[in-house]
C-alpha cells in the first residue's frame, strides 16, 4: 500500500491518545502477549516509512480512510484519502473546508463513507458559525461529495466524534448537534437520504461530549456543563427511545459506558490529580452478577460485533507494553487480542461495518510512527 504511505507525513496532531511518561503504581502481573496473526489482525498499511506522523485512519470491509493534518503543506487534495484496503488504490481525496478541520473518523457502507470534517485545533475561542463540524457523503464508486444540511437541529457540534447506527431503515450516524433552541442534542443522519432525525436533547447548559453504540442502542457521555471539567454523567438510549442513566453510583467520575447482551459495562476515572484522567476503572454487571476488569485507558471503550474493546497500558511506566482487550458478555474475564511493546499513545479504537480498527503512535521519540491494524470479525 505505497501509494498511501508515501503520501502522508506530518507532525503528530491534537487528537491522538498521548499517555504521559510519569511512573505510577507498581504493575500488575501481566498476561501472557498475544500475537496479531492468532487473532486474524491486519496491517493496513504496512509499510510505513519513518517520517509519516499524525494519520487518523478508520477501516471497513472495502475501503479505509487515511487522513494527514499536515498535507496541506505538500498537496492539499491527499489530505483524507478513501481508499480500497486490499490494493491501496484511492477512489476519493477529500480536504477540509478549512485548515482548523480534520477528517478524523468515517463510517463505510456499501455505497458511501460518512466523513466528519470538525475538531477545532485553534488556540483562540472557537467560531460558533465558522468552527462547527461538517458531515459530509462520499460516493465510493465515484467520490463524488455531498454536504449534509441539517434540519431538525440548527448545527453540528465541534466534535470529532460520531458513530454508526444501524436502523429498522438502514444505516445512519449519530452525532452531537446544537438544536435551535441552543441545547446540545443527539442527531441521526439516514446515509441514504441525508435526512436528519432528532433523536434526544440534554437539559439547558449541559454538554453531551461523546456518542458511542452498541447491540442497537446509543450511549453518551454528558457534562453539566461546556466541558469535560464539569460533573460528567454517562446516558443510554436504547431501540425502544428511552432514556436512562448509567452507573449513577459512579457520581461524577463516570467516562465510558455501553450496554450489550444484557450487561451494563462502565469505566469510571480512576484516581484524581496529574494523571486523573489517564485511567479509569472499569466493571460489567447485571442484576445479579459483577465482572472487574480494573485499569483501562481511558476513552477507549468501544463495542465492536460481540465484544466489548478497550486499551490498556503499563501501569508503571505507560509505555512499556499495551495491550487491546475484549470481553464477550458473560464471560468471566477478558481476553488480550493484541500486545505491542513500545508505544507512546493510541488513537480511541474505531468499528464500522463490524470492522474494528486500532491505531498505535510513537510520538515521544524516534522513530515517529501510526501502525494501523484492524480485525475483521471482532
Amino acid at each position: 500500500m505505497r501509494s498511501i504511505t508515501t503520501l502522508i507525513a506530518g507532525v503528530v496532531a491534537a487528537g491522538a491518545l498521548g499517555l504521559s511518561g510519569c511512573a505510577g503504581p507498581a504493575s500488575a502481573p501481566q498476561p501472557p502477549p498475544a500475537t496479531a496473526q492468532a487473532h486474524g489482525w491486519q496491517f493496513f498499511a504496512d509499510d510505513i516509512p519513518a517520517d509519516r506522523r499524525g494519520t487518523f485512519e478508520t477501516v471497513g470491509r472495502e475501503y479505509g480512510l487515511s487522513s494527514d493534518p499536515q498535507a496541506p503543506q505538500n498537496d492539499p487534495d491527499s489530505r483524507a484519502l478513501v481508499v480500497r484496503r486490499a490494493t491501496g488504490q484511492v477512489v476519493a481525496r477529500f480536504q477540509p473546508e478549512s485548515p482548523q478541520r480534520q477528517a478524523y473518523r468515517a463510517v463505510f457502507t456499501d455505497r458511501y463513507a460518512m466523513i466528519l470534517d470538525g475538531s477545532y485545533a485553534k488556540a483562540e475561542a472557537p467560531d460558533p458559525v465558522k468552527d462547527q463540524s461538517v458531515l459530509w457523503r462520499v460516493g465510493l464508486a465515484d467520490g463524488q461529495r455531498t454536504r449534509f444540511q441539517p434540519a431538525t437541529v440548527a448545527s453540528l457540534s465541534l466534535s470529532e466524534q460520531m458513530t454508526e447506527h444501524v436502523t429498522e431503515t438502514g444505516t445512519a450516524v449519530v452525532l452531537p448537534a446544537v438544536g435551535h433552541d441552543n441545547r446540545s442534542c443527539l442527531v441521526s443522519v439516514d446515509v441514504a437520504t441525508l435526512r436528519d432525525t432528532l433523536l434526544h436533547c440534554a437539559p439547558a447548559g449541559a454538554t453531551i461530549l461523546r456518542v458511542d453504540s452498541a447491540g442497537g442502542g446509543l450511549s453518551w457521555l454528558q457534562a453539566s456543563g461546556s466541558g469535560y471539567a464539569d460533573c460528567k454523567s454517562r446516558w443510554w438510549r436504547d431501540p425502544s427511545g428511552e432514556v436512562t442513566q448509567l452507573a449513577p453510583e459512579a457520581g461524577c467520575g463516570i467516562w465510558d459506558g455501553v450496554r450489550l447482551g444484557g450487561w451494563t459495562f462502565t469505566a469510571a476515572l480512576d484516581a484524581q490529580g496529574e494523571h486523573e484522567y489517564d485511567f479509569s476503572h472499569a466493571i460489567a454487571r447485571t442484576e445479579s452478577s459483577t465482572v472487574d476488569f480494573g485499569r483501562v485507558l481511558t476513552s477507549t471503550v468501544v463495542a465492536c460485533g460481540d465484544h466489548v474493546y478497550w486499551l490498556a497500558a503499563d501501569d508503571r511506566t505507560q509505555q512499556e507494553w499495551q495491550e487491546v482487550r475484549r470481553w464477550k458478555p458473560g464471560d468471566e474475564r477478558y481476553e488480550t487480542v493484541l500486545r505491542t511493546e513500545g508505544d507512546a499513545g493510541r488513537r480511541p479504537p474505531a468499528c464500522t461495518q463490524g470492522v474494528l480498527t486500532i491505531s498505535n503512535t510513537r510520538q515521544i521519540a524516534e522513530p515517529f510512527y501510526v501502525r494501523t491494524r484492524f480485525l475483521d470479525r471482532p
